[in-house]
């Protein structure tokens, strides 16, 4: 099959001149038959690489280099599925430039021992005891009084080795006896909530105990909320009414006397 279009055709007889010869090639052009009309084609007599004519197989392993990819021209259209895997990422791309959905640190994980320890529940007789109830009935639960509380004021109070001291201690403080000490505490000591935030232990008695939300409350608020939960007693009581009592605010007194008492559904805590 033809791939030329000769330049110039001889015929029997012709003189044959360096200008015919030069025309037979200089003049000629590619033909059908020089293309597959696949990877290549014809264009203006010459031969060009057909559109989406180079396919994997035209090219040779690592033929093509970053140096021959114009920035900004990989994108995700281009990459396929799972084409990205870990030992392609090096250790320079930060988890919040990519855009993902989901992490595995926003996941929960369920580990096998779980899933049997789960099943010999459902399936079995054996007793479930709460994290809580094996807490508060630990032989080395301390009950805060106010010899106990005088006593973590002092020692937060310092710089020594007795702050660290303390801050070891008040984990161990029973936060469901005495609320009224509690809330005292929160009053006195509110700093022990930006202490070393590497303590677990501290951190999660100040979230079980609500240590942060009694710092916020006043006696009065105190009494309410107490009372609210089913959690007021006489001791309770007597500790924080008198320092709402002085909290009382009452104006005119140069003309006027007031009488303040208070409400019958509390005088029950004053007997």
């Amino acid at each position: 099959m033809a791939v030329l279009s000769k330049g110039h055709t001889f015929q029997n007889g012709d003189q044959v001149t360096a200008g015919n010869l030069n025309n037979l090639v200089d003049a000629s052009t590619f033909v059908s038959g020089a293309v597959d009309n696949i990877s290549t084609q014809l264009s203006g007599g010459g031969i060009i690489v057909k559109d989406g004519g180079v396919s994997a197989a035209k090219l040779a392993d690592s033929a093509v280099t970053t140096a021959k990819i114009a920035a900004v021209n990989v994108t995700d259209a281009k990459l396929a599925s799972n084409s990205v895997i870990t030992s392609k990422i090096t250790d320079k791309v930060r988890y919040y430039d990519i855009d993902v959905e989901e992490s595995l640190y926003d996941n929960w994980m369920i580990t096998g021992m779980a899933l049997n320890l789960a099943y010999i529940i459902d399936t079995t007789d054996v007793s479930v005891i709460d994290p809580e109830t094996v807490l508060h009935s630990s032989a080395t639960k301390m009950t805060l009084d106010e010899e106990l509380l005088s006593d973590l004021k002092t020692q937060l109070a310092s710089y020594s080795d007795d702050k660290a001291l303390a801050l070891k201690i008040i984990p161990t403080i029973d936060y469901k006896k005495n609320y009224h000490l509690l809330w005292q505490f929160s009053q006195d000591c509110n700093n022990i909530t930006y202490a070393d935030n590497r303590d677990k232990d501290l951190q999660y008695w100040i979230d079980a105990s609500n240590f942060r939300e009694f710092e916020r409350k006043s006696a009065q608020d105190m009494i309410l909320w107490l009372d609210e939960e089913g959690k007021l007693d006489k001791t309770t009581f007597r500790y924080l009414e008198p320092i709402v009592r002085k909290e009382i605010s009452i104006h005119n007194r140069d003309l006027y006397t007031f009488k303040v008492a208070v409400k019958k559904e509390y005088q029950k805590y004053l007997k």
